[in-house]
């Protein structure tokens, strides 16, 4: 029997994201938010209606695979990526967020403001180790940051950009022994960050979110 060869080869894709607000000559701030697992960018979108102003525009990206919430049919939603071909998503995933920023005419004079949720967190936190975009501040809401974003580079980065952990006491994915696991070994390595715990499940509350950023 003739053993599968598997190949490999990029193409161009037509991605979408969303956007808030319109990029003018008074935006300061950029909202950058990356959905959870099982989410679609225009839903997600509802929890940011409160950070845009004059000044400030929330883009969406939205993960490139799209599947069936249930069965064959019905709901849609999206994912970042899984365990198949992992490290070619991840490599996907890092032009994909350069490019919405690019094409939404983001540049150097605008505060970028990212926030990360569930999934969309070690998204994010590769994104941000290597992009040429300067982040002012990162928020990751309901997930722990990637292992392989922790070193020296890569907490050079995050300790420049005031990183801040956001977990419900009742998120049912974060336990908290798996809490106290992770933010210990944060501090084992030096990475500076701020923990906010509030009352609450695994989703964004839009009030704290406006605290945070605000």
């Amino acid at each position: 029997m003739r053993e599968v060869e598997k190949k490999q080869f990029s193409f161009d894709k037509t991605v979408r994201y969303y956007q808030l607000g319109q990029i003018t000559k008074k935006t300061k701030t950029v909202y950058f938010a990356t959905h959870g697992y099982g989410m679609l960018a225009e839903f997600f979108s509802r929890k940011f209606l409160k950070l845009v102003d004059e000044e400030s525009v929330v883009i969406l990206p939205e993960g490139m695979h799209r599947f069936y919430l249930q069965g064959t049919s019905g709901r849609v939603v999206a994912s970042w990526m899984t365990k198949d071909d992992r490290e070619v998503d991840i490599a996907d995933n890092k032009r994909l967020l350069n490019s919405v920023l690019t094409d939404a005419g983001v540049n150097k004079n605008h505060n970028i403001v990212a926030i990360g949720f569930s999934q969309g967190v070690p998204t994010l936190c590769r994104w941000l180790v290597e992009t040429p975009f300067h982040v002012e501040k990162l928020i990751c809401w309901a997930s722990d940051i990637p292992e392989d974003v922790l070193n020296e580079e890569g907490i050079s980065i995050l300790n420049n950009c005031n990183t801040e952990l956001v977990v419900g006491d009742e998120d049912e994915f974060i336990s908290e022994e798996r809490l106290e696991k992770f933010t210990s070994k944060l501090k084992s390595k030096g990475v500076d960050f701020n923990l906010v715990k509030y009352n609450g499940t695994h989703k964004i509350e839009p009030e704290l979110l406006l605290k945070l950023v605000k």
